[in-house]
């Protein structure tokens, strides 16, 4: 639970907000894959980077089946965020 509480609570976050979005704007959230070419806030920009390095470790360790070494890094990076 050390590692999933956290994961599920930033989901449930995120759910929340994007379904507050919806209600408020009448618009339907959509998931845009090229939405960081336009970004300008820093910290935004930090969370994308540290994300790319997180998911570049996840698929070399779990490529080499260490699991071990994934779970702490996933922590990690909520806790970062």
């Amino acid at each position: 639970t050390k590692v999933f509480s956290p994961w599920w609570n930033t989901y449930n976050f995120f759910v929340e907000n994007a379904s507050r979005y919806e209600r408020e704007t009448k618009n339907t959230f959509k998931y845009d894959p090229n939405a960081y070419k336009s970004m300008t806030n820093i910290m935004d920009k930090w969370i994308l980077s540290e994300l790319q390095s997180l998911v570049k470790f996840f698929r070399q360790e779990m490529e080499a089946y260490r699991l071990y070494t994934v779970l702490p890094k996933l922590r990690d990076f909520i806790e970062l965020v």
